[in-house]
């Protein structure tokens, strides 16, 4: 089972990919975030192997956000 997370800071964003995602064999949304500070202050302890980021998002965008996540 791949344990997915999503950041995007936009809520219609977020709703499309959950959607697209349960279509996928195998594929679990176990959380999705719109602001990139909350979404860094909870990564470490939620257990997933996949992220969608972002790339465009105000302040901080998910290409910064993939560098600051192991």
């Amino acid at each position: 089972m791949i344990k997915c997370v999503i950041l995007d800071d936009e809520l219609l964003a977020i709703s499309y990919l959950k959607l697209l995602c349960e279509e996928i064999d195998n594929v679990e949304v176990v959380k999705a975030f719109n602001d990139p500070k909350i979404f860094l202050s909870e990564i470490n302890s939620i257990d997933c192997n996949l992220c969608i980021l972002d790339i465009e998002m105000p302040g901080m965008n998910g290409l910064q956000v993939a560098e600051l996540i192991s």
